[in-house]
């Protein structure tokens, strides 16, 4: 009912071909009259909408962006806020949509040009063309596989990020020959590492300056055997 509403109160006031509909989850269920007015779309953050069948009592799941980029609409992704999982990501959430079996092409759009077409600056932004910011994100691999890495960023033509020079990172994964410390690399160095070519001397232990260890049962302290125990007057006294 909020679908017919406000594409009928935009009609009314004059603002129906610069409007945007944003959609909770469970509009895709008005996806004829959606259709049928042809006006660009933002979907939820939760691109699944559930609910429970009436009669049988079971769950059914409907994949909103499939239903809607079937009819032919254009559509922008939200990310989720306040999670520790992927819908924190816009290529996460476009990922899930490829994975639902919605175009590449269609799924990058949703992240750049049609956003940037339902603000009015897609003269500016959303896709690389001459004339047009310059805000350039530069990757390392597919901008949809978790494991890419952003390689540099680039604001208006200016470099503001490089990964090459990125500290955290450095220290992120600095390998155990570069640790410094007691858990890492070696805190002292010999006169070889120095580049002197002297033998080191070598240390003898005397009989006395040796740990007082239990020797074995019958030896001597020289490996011999052991003489037998006088007997003590020390009782006596």
């Amino acid at each position: 009912m909020d679908v017919a509403a406000a594409v009928r109160e935009s009609r009314k006031y004059g603002f129906f071909d610069r409007s945007v509909l944003v959609l909770g989850s469970e509009c895709y269920k008005a996806v004829a009259e959606l259709k049928k007015a042809e006006r660009p779309v933002v979907l939820d953050a939760e691109l699944v909408h559930r609910e429970i069948d009436s009669l049988t009592g079971e769950e059914k799941e409907t994949f909103v962006p499939k239903v809607i980029a079937k009819a032919g609409l254009k559509f922008a992704l939200q990310r989720q806020g306040f999670t520790t999982l992927g819908e924190r990501y816009l290529w996460f959430q476009a990922a899930r949509c490829v994975r639902e079996g919605i175009s590449r092409e269609d799924a990058l759009k949703a992240i750049t040009l049609w956003p940037a077409e339902m603000l009015g600056l897609e003269s500016r932004i959303g896709s690389l063309e001459a004339g047009k910011d310059a805000n350039i994100l530069v990757l390392t691999g597919d901008p949809l596989d978790a494991q890419t890495w952003v390689e540099s960023v680039y604001i208006q033509g200016e470099q503001v990020y490089d990964r090459a020079g990125d500290i955290r990172l450095r220290e992120l994964f600095k390998t155990p020959k570069e640790e410094e410390g007691p858990s890492g690399g070696r805190e002292t160095t010999t006169k070889e590492e120095n580049g002197a070519s002297e033998k080191q001397p070598e240390i003898k232990q005397t009989e006395d300056e040796r740990p007082q260890g239990r020797r074995p049962r019958g030896e001597g302290p020289r490996g011999g055997r052991r003489r037998p125990r006088q007997p003590s007057n020390v009782g006596n006294e």
